[in-house]
């Protein structure tokens, strides 16, 4: 079996760096979250993969989490990190 967990992670750090924004403001995207990082940000969680190779191809199956982290000091709610998740989406479909 061949792991293809770092070039998903490459090819979707890719997709969403940058490109991701939330208030005017880009979202970072993390695949480990640094101490001083302020909310909201991207992160890559874990992955759980299948293989399903056989004699004559490798083929893997990845469940991929990827985490839309936000914090609110008083109030808040889901719209924000619905809002982040879906541009993800579109970015990530097809990818």
């Amino acid at each position: 079996m061949k792991d293809p967990g770092f070039a998903l992670r490459k090819a979707y750090t890719t997709a969403l760096s940058g490109n991701v924004t939330s208030n005017g403001k880009v979202v970072p995207v993390y695949d480990r979250v640094p101490n001083d990082a302020k909310p909201p940000w991207i992160k890559f969680g874990p992955a759980a993969t299948i293989d399903e190779s056989d004699k004559d191809q490798y083929t893997t199956e990845i469940l991929a989490s990827v985490e839309v982290h936000t914090s609110f000091k008083k109030g808040g709610g889901k719209k924000q990190a619905d809002l982040i998740s879906n541009q993800i989406t579109q970015l990530i479909i097809g990818q």
